[in-house]
């Protein structure tokens, strides 16, 4: 923690950020797999 607040490390990809969507901003996309019959997606 840093700060009090949660970190997240990139380890990904060498460290480096994905792409920039078309809005100019990063996003660390996570991909799920919700268990079969769950209703909250």
């Amino acid at each position: 923690m840093v700060d009090g607040k949660p970190s997240i490390q990139v380890n990904i990809r060498a460290g480096h950020l994905p792409p920039p969507e078309a809005n100019a901003v990063h996003y660390l996309k996570l991909p799920i797999r919700p268990p079969e019959g769950a209703d909250w997606l």
